[in-house]
């Protein structure tokens, strides 16, 4: 079967706490709720705008810049 990639996403970038030591979930177990509600918030903040293009822009420059834990892929059978 022949497909054909239509767009890719990557993720929030969650890692960026990891950057400084006062929100590095790793070391501090108790930001990692904080860290997750940071994302949530963020993530509705640019949906809110009734734009989800906002959103996925965002998606997708976080995957062209090599950042976030997962790749979304929307492809089109050929």
């Amino acid at each position: 079967m022949n497909v054909k990639t239509i767009k890719t996403y990557g993720d929030f970038p969650i890692e960026i706490f990891m950057l400084n030591k006062e929100t590095n979930f790793y070391k501090k177990k108790n930001f990692g709720k904080t860290a997750h509600n940071i994302r949530v918030e963020l993530s509705n903040l640019l949906y809110k705008k009734k734009k989800i293009s906002d959103l996925l822009n965002f998606y997708e420059a976080s995957l062209n810049v090599g950042i976030g834990r997962s790749i979304t892929g929307v492809f089109k059978k050929e």
